[in-house]
């Protein structure tokens, strides 16, 4: 089972991967007709937009938008069996605790029995750690307030509010100090710095090749 940061670095990936690939045939296309017909840049401006934006429209409606809708019914799919795991064992009680903050709540759908929440949990074996979580649709609880989970040894993305721990016990849960000046990356709302690197060059690649092609074509 893939961690959340995991998955939204296979998501960016295939995301811009999709894009550098559509970007660059488009402006290879172009710049391989340009340099074999002798053309000034000024008289195709138009034309490579219009081409950026029917590549950007495809690879928004074929790629990016049923990639995000697959990704949210795994996500779902891990969650009802955690909540269902955690019921046959007492509520997880045998589960690892963490303690945990909540860096942001998804918006339910309309007559949803639950919230899908964003935690960053300081686990025993990964260290910090963006987990999903389940909360009751009528919750409303701040961001970076503290919560105690209990983590599902099964599936490391997905966790369980601790159904033991009082409500002392959850405030006190947000002082811990490795839950502290958490980045962008370490709460779930970033990939780390590098992972555009491949996806753009191979883009630039197929740009290059698209060019040479055209450019001897149009000779």
């Amino acid at each position: 089972m893939q961690t959340i940061p995991e998955r939204q670095r296979r998501v960016f990936r295939i995301a811009l991967l999709c894009l550098s690939i559509s970007v660059g045939l488009v402006l290879g296309a172009f710049a391989g007709l340009l340099l074999g017909l002798n053309r000034h840049s000024s008289s195709v401006a138009l034309p490579v937009l219009l081409g950026l934006s029917a590549a950007f429209s495809t690879v928004i409606m074929v790629v990016l938008i049923p990639l995000m809708a697959s990704e949210e019914r795994n996500l779902q799919r891990r969650l009802d069996d955690c909540d269902s795991a955690a019921m046959a064992s007492a509520g997880g009680a045998a589960w690892p605790a963490a303690s945990a903050v909540l860096v942001r709540v998804m918006p339910a759908r309309r007559r949803a029995t639950f919230k899908t929440a964003l935690f960053t949990a300081n686990t025993p074996e990964r260290g910090v750690l963006p987990v999903a979580v389940r909360l009751p649709a009528s919750a409303s609880p701040q961001t970076s307030s503290g919560a105690w989970l209990r983590l599902n040894p099964a599936d490391p993305a997905v966790a369980v509010i601790d159904p033991y721990a009082t409500p002392a016990d959850h405030a006190n849960a947000g002082s811990d100090p490795a839950l502290a000046r958490l980045n962008r990356v370490q709460r779930g709302l970033a990939v780390p710095a590098g992972t555009w690197a491949g996806p753009v060059l191979i883009g630039v690649a197929v740009a290059v090749v698209m060019a040479a092609l055209m450019a001897l074509v149009a000779h």
